[in-house]
């Protein structure tokens, strides 16, 4: 069984509920990428969070991330795999931060 995406959220931080660890918090939710330099684009993103949410996990997985430009195919972000072993029952969400810096969106578009 593969993992499956349930949710993919960018901001700009995500913290477990210190009351309840079942909950996140998500910080600075990120809906655009927008530049106020002249010209706009390149535009780089100094720091942001993307967080995963999955289901149907068991077992071991590979995990990575990439950003990809969607009118050129173009991968403008991409990091090293990361091991996973999941212990929870599939049927329930997992969720996974990735953190990324500097990274730069060479046209205005859709990623």
């Amino acid at each position: 069984m593969k993992p499956a995406v349930r949710y993919l959220i960018l901001c700009d931080d995500v913290a477990a509920d210190p009351n309840n660890l079942l909950r996140l918090n998500v910080f600075g939710l990120l809906t655009h990428i927008r530049s106020t330099r002249l010209p706009p684009f390149p535009v780089v993103r100094p720091r942001f969070c993307v967080l995963v949410l999955l289901n149907d996990c068991q077992g071991f997985a590979d995990l990575s991330l990439r950003i990809v430009q969607a009118d050129t195919g173009r991968i403008v972000f991409r990091n090293q795999p990361r091991r996973i072993q999941f212990v929870s029952p599939p049927s329930e969400a997992v969720g996974i931060k990735f953190y990324i810096n500097n990274c730069t969106f060479p046209a205005e578009g859709l990623y």
